[in-house]
């Protein structure tokens, strides 16, 4: 899945002219949305396990960094490292399969986001 958005990002970035790197680019995107992924699941997971950060005293934004640099790396060696590849098989696919998979890239980031939403909406006091 995480190989289709990265080829379907990496097209919509090719036809943009003031991108000059486009592989970059999808790669940070993907690290984003795994990002808010993750906070979902924490949000979720905190709420119903009745645990607060806030009142331990643990700093959330040390530990967002942490997490952030952890899913850079994971995802640098994972995915970016093999661009030319994944490049390559995806530009060597059908019309028809590509736009099928394009869809789904969206939809997935459609619906990470809108859970991303709704999921600090309803369980982060400040929002």
């Amino acid at each position: 899945m995480i190989k289709n958005l990265f080829y379907f990002l990496y097209w919509f970035y090719t036809k943009s002219k003031a991108v000059k790197n486009p592989a970059l680019h999808s790669f940070a995107d993907i690290c984003v949305i795994i990002g808010f992924n993750i906070a979902t699941l924490c949000f979720i997971s905190f709420h119903f396990l009745d645990i607060s950060l806030a009142n331990k005293g643990i700093d959330g934004g040390f530990w967002s960094l942490i997490i952030g640099v952890i899913i850079m790396i994971i995802n640098y060696f994972t995915w970016y490292s093999k661009r030319q590849i994944i490049i390559a098989k995806y530009k060597q696919m059908q019309r028809k399969e590509k736009v099928r998979k394009s869809i789904f890239s969206i939809i997935y980031v459609m619906l990470s986001l809108l859970c991303f939403y709704f999921s600090a909406k309803a369980f982060l006091p400040w929002w």
